[in-house]
């Protein structure tokens, strides 16, 4: 049955008011080879988000592979003294402020002095925003990057670069677990005039949405303001798998609406 419920103002004032939580987690999927022929960040096909709309790239001549170790499951690695990046586009943050990224660093090389958090280059939406100083003492072992506060954006861009003067010979660098958070607020009430009845339902396990724009974001958020799935709209009928039961927020452009499945 399909079911729908205009989002009151009340309950804006309350899911908008919600802690941090994940908007975008990569943990680099768990198919990284650990000997042979290591696949490029453009070409590997085991990221967490590779079909949510999001792409991996890089723009440099030499390019960072996606690998495991003995002991170190899949991430990306920077190769040393060579110029290489990690291009991450397309990552949804409609909706969010307070924006914070976060990361796991290591390096093949233990060096108090000269292993360090900072020693990629960061953009974030092609603006260099600095990365904390964050020593790597133990030859590969994972520091965090600690949360680091990123410009709030319909879309997310980040690149990871490395230079040979940042990363020279024996010092290569390794980065897993990326993750945005963000607070959900900003968004726009319904509209009850502009909205039609059954717009937005859910239907055997699919959010519908019946007359979105091209171009706008589809985005699905359990009660607790937790993204469960999110699209790029085409122009009229659109679909969303989502598994969770009970209530979900649906925000479709600058509609928004409570269901039930």
């Amino acid at each position: 049955m399909r079911k729908i419920t205009l989002v009151m103002v009340a309950l804006f004032a309350t899911f908008s008011a919600y802690a941090q939580t994940d908007i975008f987690v990569e943990t680099c999927g768990d198919a990284g080879p650990s000997s042979g022929t290591r696949p490029s960040v453009d070409s590997y096909t085991g990221w967490d988000n590779i079909n949510s709309g999001v792409t991996y790239s890089h723009t440099t001549q030499n390019f960072p592979d996606v690998r495991s170790t003995s002991q170190m499951d899949s991430h990306v690695w920077f190769p040393a003294n060579k110029e290489c990046d990690l291009v991450i586009s397309g990552i949804s943050t409609e909706g969010y402020t307070d924006l914070k990224l976060s990361f796991n660093v290591a390096c093949n090389k233990g060096d108090q002095d000269n292993s360090n958090a900072n020693k990629a280059f960061l953009e974030v939406n092609d603006v260099a925003v600095t990365i904390p100083d964050v020593p790597i003492p133990t030859q590969n072992t994972y520091v965090f990057s600690g949360e680091i506060s990123i410009p709030a954006s319909t879309t997310t861009k980040l690149r990871f670069h490395y230079t040979v003067e940042n990363n020279p010979t024996n010092y290569g660098y390794r980065i897993d677990n990326i993750k945005i958070t963000g607070t959900l607020g900003g968004v726009t009430r319904v509209d009850a005039t502009t909205v039609l009845p059954e717009a937005i339902y859910a239907a055997n396990g699919n959010i519908v949405v019946e007359n979105a724009k091209a171009g706008e974001t589809i985005a699905v958020y359990n009660a607790t303001g937790q993204m469960l799935a999110s699209k790029v709209a085409n122009q009229g009928i659109n679909t969303v798998s989502v598994s969770a039961k009970g209530i979900l927020i649906v925000r479709a452009g600058d509609k928004v609406a409570k269901i039930i499945q």
